[in-house]
């Protein structure tokens, strides 16, 4: 059976076509637009921008009475005090916490190990210390546990006697940067 088509000729070129009132309607709704942007703009310039203003006037008068209120000296006062803050908060974020290295050595000294002296120069990272340990062995053994920490850089005995006490040493440990931070 061969396909049926329209025999009116207007059925078979219209098809998909809008209907005529639709340009209409897109220029009612474009100019409803139109019409909503200028009302707001309007409103907005000539409503709402001057009562912001007499609100920023009446602000900036309440300023002017509390300025009133207060003295220039007062307000040199609390200037200089402000001042004085910032430069503590200044000086304690860049302040060397040199105490560190006593709860350093607290937490990672042998038992058998004590210390009798300690230099310590901050700008080097170095401590040089001055002690006593039961033995050699338990010298070299507290030597180890100190090359393996990694807040140190490294280790050196500068001498190490024995004695009636036990074994007198000279240790110099270098810090990594941030230790004393």
């Amino acid at each position: 059976m061969p396909p049926q088509y329209p025999t009116n000729i207007d059925q078979r070129f219209n098809v998909g076509r809008e209907p005529a009132g639709w340009p209409t309607r897109l220029l009612i709704f474009s100019l409803f637009i139109l019409i909503l942007l200028g009302v707001s703009y309007f409103g907005l310039a000539y409503g709402y921008k001057p009562f912001l203003l007499s609100d920023t006037e009446s602000i900036q008068a309440q300023i002017d009475a509390l300025n009133e209120q207060v003295s220039p000296q007062d307000r040199q006062t609390f200037i200089d005090f402000y001042s004085q803050i910032e430069n503590l908060k200044t000086l304690i974020s860049r302040h060397v916490f040199s105490s560190n290295i006593f709860s350093f050595l607290e937490t990672n000294t042998r038992q058998d190990i004590s210390y009798s002296s300690m230099d310590l120069d901050i700008p080097s990272l170095t401590a040089n210390l001055g002690g006593t340990a039961s033995t050699y062995e338990s010298l070299a053994s507290q030597l180890d546990v100190f090359q393996n920490l990694q807040e140190v850089e490294s280790v050196s005995i500068g001498g190490a006697t024995l004695g009636q006490t036990g074994v007198s040493f000279q240790m110099q440990i270098i810090f990594n940067n941030g230790f004393f931070l």
